[in-house]
């Protein structure tokens, strides 16, 4: 059986979200598949032209899923001193259909890293798509340009006919080296997984050749989503930052397709306050409270927060590992969510957002309780 082509049949599909979760999995040399840094060190074999020597040089590597809204982010580290310095950092973005291509995505990910990372950390940019990218889809990488001294960017691909540069090669890369004993022995299971996902990456080349419209593009559009978010986000706006202009750096506006959201950064907390709608006709809202840098500090940030949170009747509950934190009630001895509801049910309560948020605020910053 193979389990990637079960989970694509019916109505179903693996879309670009699962895609990103299992090639992160075999990226991160410390989960659980005992496969260590195999399949990364394959990667760096055809993204590094030696001028940054990551192979040679690392000792540690980090691996996010989902992070800054980047698919994945490898961080990778080498000794200075009697500590571990960041020296290199992968940013992978994939696509799944040609149609959820978007201009100045890569460009965005990233000036926000590089406005980030020290000095003498070189990025690398990796965009992975179908082998028959679109020209919009083309246009997101080469609108990338020139990049900083030291940076690089790599356009592969999930499958590739003449198999040179392709997630494809480097799984097979890996079945070959465990067959003739150049690696150490891959656990069945595993090994039986990587071989299924092979196989789901041959037939997905076969199946998304002729690209189809995005459902949740087509919904986004439809139903306005974008539009609305908008409008909150310039209402919202001036409660959140009393009427002041504000910076972009401080407004995270996400084309994200499944879950448009944008966010306010709190100032010298380390956090954010976010808005993300589901991508329906009548979209669920939810406000979320957020790491600003979603890596283990920020996950220990917000797991502390909702620890030291427990009044009588509202607590702040930690979710997805750290990613986010949101409200609910005790009614009960029930907890009722109270930051996710529709939209009209938000409308209907006056100011039901503003409270909302000014709850959070209260939470994270209770010096400022006064002054809101």
């Amino acid at each position: 059986m193979n389990l990637f082509k079960v989970l694509s049949g019916g109505n179903s599909s693996i879309r670009e979200v699962n895609m990103t979760a299992i090639l992160g999995y075999f990226l991160d040399e410390y989960q659980d598949h005992a496969l260590g840094n195999q399949l990364l060190l394959e990667l760096i074999s055809i993204i590094d032209d030696h001028s940054n020597n990551i192979a040679e040089n690392y000792t540690r590597s980090e691996t996010f899923i989902e992070f800054e809204n980047i698919d994945t982010v490898i961080k990778f580290f080498k000794p200075e001193g009697d500590k571990q310095k960041e020296f290199h950092r992968i940013i992978i973005e994939n696509k799944i259909q040609n149609s959820a291509a978007d201009a100045s995505q890569l460009v965005r990910y990233y000036n926000s890293q590089r406005k980030v990372v020290d000095e003498n950390v070189s990025i690398t940019v990796l965009f992975i798509t179908h082998e028959n990218p679109s020209r919009k889809t083309l246009d997101e990488f080469n609108n990338l340009g020139i990049l900083r001294e030291g940076d690089s960017k790599k356009h592969i691909f999930w499958y590739e006919s003449n198999n040179k540069n392709s997630i494809h090669q480097l799984l097979l890369n890996l079945i070959t080296k465990e067959y003739r004993a150049e690696i150490d022995p891959i656990h069945g299971y595993i090994l039986q997984t990587i071989k299924a996902f092979v196989r789901h990456l041959e037939s997905f080349s076969n199946t998304y050749k002729v690209s189809v419209p995005s459902d949740e593009l087509e919904r986004r559009e439809r139903y306005g989503i974008v539009r609305q978010l908008r409008k909150k986000q310039k209402k919202l706006g001036g409660f959140l930052f009393r009427d002041r202009e504000i910076s972009s750096d401080e407004v995270d506006s996400v084309s994200d397709l499944r879950h448009p959201r944008f966010c306010y950064s709190l100032p010298e907390t380390n956090l954010k306050i976010c808005l993300q709608y589901s991508n329906r006709e009548s979209p669920q809202v939810r406000i979320l409270l957020r790491p600003e840098v979603n890596d283990s500090t920020g996950r220990k940030r917000v797991r502390e927060l909702c620890d030291a949170v427990n009044t009588k009747h509202e607590v702040l509950v930690y979710k997805i590992n750290g990613t986010y934190a949101h409200l609910v009630k005790n009614d009960d001895d029930k907890l009722v969510d109270t930051a996710s509801k529709k939209l009209p049910a938000w409308e209907k309560e006056e100011d039901g957002m503003k409270n909302t948020i000014k709850r959070y605020i209260d939470i994270v910053q209770p010096n400022n309780q006064e002054n809101l």
